[in-house]
């Protein structure tokens, strides 16, 4: 999880570089889970990815992700050691999700796995990219996991993933997944939670 906060001040920047990956298992066939994430919304390599929706129309999977933050958001919860009351609902952003997006394919096109992008930028960078106007922005990734509920979970057991999610400075979150052919995870997920300036 990585957060930032931008105001009118120098920039703040909160980090937590805790990463979170699973790998996949080669004992166990998971063409069926990929398919499945591609048939409702993740973009596999090779596809032509539209990082900028004007219309935001959302799709199957951004549905499916979009529940499952919010359920994780409405119970309360230790993160850690760290108790966190039930929070609000956050609603879809597609610039949020533009910029994980962007983030999940680079990710897996370039192979690797980090916070920072291969052109060296972080998530507040590829938020304002996006268009999203941000006073908070923060950011999960994951790579190897082949459901929603199974990446929800994963970063629900990781102390600064699952603070993120809880964190009730968010208001809007977008979840981009890509599944890539040439890389060390078949499948990339960054999700976006941004608070936009008033």
């Amino acid at each position: 999880m990585f957060k930032i906060q931008n105001s009118l001040k120098p920039t703040s920047l909160l980090a937590s570089l805790t990463l979170l990956a699973a790998c996949s298992s080669g004992a166990q066939d998971q063409s069926v889970e990929v398919h499945n994430l591609s048939q409702t919304g993740a973009v596999s390599q090779g596809q032509t990815a539209s990082i900028e929706n004007p219309s935001c129309l959302t799709s199957e999977l951004d549905d499916e992700l979009l529940v499952a933050l919010n359920e994780a958001r409405s119970q309360a919860r230790f993160c850690g050691q760290d108790y966190y009351p039930a929070v609000g609902a956050v609603t879809w952003n597609c610039q949020l999700e533009d910029a994980g997006l962007a983030h999940s394919i680079d990710m897996g096109t370039n192979n690797f796995f980090s916070h920072t992008g291969s052109n060296g930028l972080r998530v507040g960078s590829r938020a304002t990219q996006a268009g999203y106007n941000w006073t908070m922005v923060g950011e999960n990734i994951a790579a190897g996991f082949y459901t929603v509920p199974s990446v929800m979970q994963g970063w629900l057991n990781s102390p600064s993933h699952c603070s993120a999610i809880m964190s009730p400075n968010y208001e809007e979150g977008g979840v981009a997944v890509y599944i890539a052919d040439n890389a060390d995870y078949e499948v990339y997920w960054t999700m976006v939670l941004g608070k936009p300036i008033p």
